[in-house]
């Protein structure tokens, strides 16, 4: 089973958006955190589907890095009220529950 990736939800319809150093804070421990956030979004008048990526990269004083991701994605249709979401997952979704999931409220994907 293929991961999802960046050309996959681009090919599609998916709207990226990035948000970069989102929050950059300084710790007791002097270590400076960077916050990346990517937002893939495909959106109707009545139902929409989003996939957003969360990228952290700690340096503490001496420059070592500490690196975390993690994943969030949420589907939604509007008439039936019917939500699919998954809350913060740290491996990529296959292409087939990004499908099935958009499929369940109303979002047919072409690939």
């Amino acid at each position: 089973m293929c991961k999802v990736s960046k050309s996959w939800l681009k090919n599609n319809g998916f709207i990226e958006t990035v948000y970069k150093n989102v929050h950059e804070y300084h710790n007791y421990m002097q270590e400076v955190t960077n916050q990346k956030q990517t937002v893939y979004g495909i959106y109707f008048k009545d139902r929409w589907a989003r996939f957003d990526c969360y990228y952290y990269v700690t340096t503490n004083k001496y420059g070592d890095k500490r690196i975390s991701r993690y994943y969030m994605f949420t589907a939604y249709n509007q008439k039936t009220h019917f939500k699919v979401e998954n809350s913060i997952t740290y491996s990529l979704p296959t292409r087939e529950q990004m499908r099935a999931a958009c499929l369940v409220c109303g979002i047919s994907l072409p690939y």
